[in-house]
C-alpha cells in the first residue's frame, strides 16, 4: 500500500509550479517518494525532539507562502517554488536518518564525501565523527547534563543498530544536530545514506537544481552572508535559471523560525514520558507556552 501524501503544497505554490509541467511533475514525486521516510515517528535518534514530520514540512511551506508579499509573487517563478518546496523538505531531513544509515555515513571508506567542499565541510565524516568522540569525552559536567540529564561520562556507541541505549541514540543525535545542515546538502546532491549501495534520490530533479535546493536547506544552519561565495562561485546570485536564491534562503530561514507553536508539541507526551534532556524540556516549554499565531489582525 502506499502511504498518502502528507506533504501538503500552498495553493499558490501548486498554481506556480503548474506552469512547468516538467518542474512540478519532479516536486511532487520527490515529496511522494520521501513521504514514507520523513514522518513524524521516524526519529530513531531525537526521541526527544519536536515534530519534524510532514506537518512541521507542511506549516513551513505554509509560512513560507504567506511571508511573501502581494508585489512580490510576479517575480517569483516555477523554478523558486521548486527549489524551494525541495530545499524545506529537506532542511531537517537529517534527523530522520536510521541507524544503518548513520552506520553506513560513519563508517564510509572515503576519504572525502562532502560533494560541496566549499560550502564548509572538507572532512571525511568517519573523521567528522571520531574528532565528536574525543570533544565527547571531554565534555563538562554541565555539558553532559544538559544533553542527557546526568553528568556520567559518555562511552563510544557501538556501530550496531541492535546494540546501541538511549544514551548513545541521544549522543548520535547531538552529532547529527551539528551537522545536519551538511547533511541535508548531501542528501540533495548524493541520496538518503544507507545500508545498500544504491540510495534514494530526488526524482529527475538536475543536478543543478539539487545543488542549489541541498544548499538552500544547509543556509539555515549557517550565517546567511557566509552563503554567498559559494553562490557566486557556482552560479549567477541575483537570478539563476529563474532562482532567486538569497530570497529563497531568507525566506526559508524566517518561516523556519515561527514554527514555534503549541501544535509541534505532542501534549499527551507529558503523562507518558520523562525527557531526561533539560535541553528538550526547555523547547518543549517554548513550544507550549505559545497559545497562538495568526497573520489576520485589526
Amino acid at each position: 500500500n502506499v502511504r498518502p501524501l502528507e506533504i501538503a503544497l500552498p495553493d499558490r505554490f501548486r498554481q506556480l509550479l503548474s506552469k512547468d509541467g516538467t518542474l512540478h511533475s519532479s516536486v511532487l514525486g520527490s515529496l511522494a517518494d520521501f513521504n514514507s521516510w520523513i514522518r513524524s515517528d521516524s526519529l530513531p535518534f531525537f526521541p526527544e525532539y519536536t515534530d519534524h514530520g510532514p506537518t512541521h514540512i507542511s506549516e513551513v511551506l505554509a509560512t513560507e507562502s504567506a511571508l511573501i508579499r502581494t508585489s512580490g509573487w510576479p517575480t517569483l517563478t516555477p523554478a523558486d517554488i521548486s527549489v524551494l518546496t525541495i530545499a524545506t523538505l529537506l532542511h531537517d531531513s537529517a534527523m530522520h536518518i536510521t541507524e544503518d544509515g548513520f552506520i553506513a555515513l560513519v563508517s564510509s571508506k572515503e576519504e572525502h564525501v562532502d560533494p560541496t567542499t566549499d560550502a564548509g565541510g572538507s572532512l571525511s565524516w568517519p573523521r567528522l565523527w571520531q574528532d565528536y568522540l574525543t570533544e565527547a569525552r571531554h565534555f563538562s559536567q554541565a555539558m553532559l547534563y544538559e544533553l542527557f540529564g546526568s553528568s556520567e561520562p559518555i562511552k563510544v556507541p557501538p556501530l550496531d543498530s541492535d546494540l546501541l541505549t538511549k544514551k548513545d541514540r541521544r549522543l548520535i543525535g547531538e552529532f547529527i544536530r551539528r551537522h545536519h545542515g551538511r547533511l541535508a546538502h548531501e542528501i540533495a546532491v548524493l541520496g538518503v545514506p544507507g545500508p545498500a549501495a544504491e540510495r534514494m534520490h530526488l526524482r529527475n530533479i538536475s543536478a543543478d537544481f539539487a545543488d542549489l535546493a541541498g544548499f538552500l536547506a544547509r543556509s539555515h544552519s549557517l550565517p546567511l552572508r557566509s552563503c554567498l561565495p559559494y553562490l557566486h562561485r557556482r552560479y549567477h546570485v541575483r537570478d539563476y535559471k529563474g532562482v532567486h536564491a538569497i530570497f529563497l534562503m531568507a525566506l526559508l530561514r524566517v518561516a523556519d523560525y515561527l514554527q514555534i507553536q503549541q501544535g509541534r508539541v505532542n501534549d499527551k507526551a507529558k503523562f507518558l514520558y520523562r525527557l531526561k534532556s533539560p535541553l528538550s524540556n526547555r523547547e518543549w516549554a517554548v513550544h507550549s507556552s505559545v497559545a497562538n499565531i495568526t497573520f489576520a489582525h485589526e
